[in-house]
């Protein structure tokens, strides 16, 4: 597969998402990859399969867990701007995290804008996102293999469901009291 053509999938993909106000917003600051997958033999001849990877904020995937219909609307989004050209087809859609989340730009016009923070920051944003909130004393550290939550008392799901969104869901936990 050529550049060219991913970069053609890409467009087609962002295009079929603008017909959703939510879905495009989602997209806003995603960052977005074609990943050319398996291929096989059709009645109309060869089909090339594509996945689609997009790297998103943190609350962009918070977005997406309590949300199902947009998880929907994203991957239909997908599958319409690939299979727009002829011979390509949808083979996966894979979400994960940028290392960014939404910020505001210290202006008079407030504009949102996409900053990098570490897995701590991030963690708070998913879970803030997901309607809990998290104690100000907790701190989550990454380490080479795992990840360190301390000074958690409560939302232990929300930790894991987070760390294991952003960090990945090998991400080993390890939590101190």
């Amino acid at each position: 597969m050529r550049d060219a053509d991913a970069v053609e999938a890409l467009e087609r993909v962002r295009a079929a998402a603008l017909s959703d106000p939510d879905l495009a917003a989602l997209l806003d600051d995603a960052e977005a990859e074609v990943v050319p997958g398996s291929h096989w033999e059709a009645s109309a001849g060869r089909v090339q399969g594509l996945g689609v990877v997009l790297a998103l904020g943190a609350e962009a995937l918070a977005e997406l867990t309590v949300a199902p219909a947009l998880r929907d609307a994203l991957e239909r989004a997908c599958a319409r701007g690939v299979a727009s050209a002829p011979g390509l087809a949808l083979t996966s859609v894979i979400t994960r995290w940028n290392g960014r989340m939404r910020g505001r730009e210290a202006s008079y016009r407030s504009a949102a804008l996409s900053v990098a923070v570490d897995l701590e920051a991030g963690v708070r944003a998913y879970v803030a996102r997901r309607g809990a909130a998290l104690d100000p004393a907790v701190r989550v550290t990454r380490h080479a293999d795992s990840v360190t939550v301390e000074g958690l008392r409560g939302a232990r799901s929300a930790i894991e469901d987070a760390v294991h969104a952003l960090a990945g869901p090998e991400a080993s936990i390890r939590f101190k009291t």
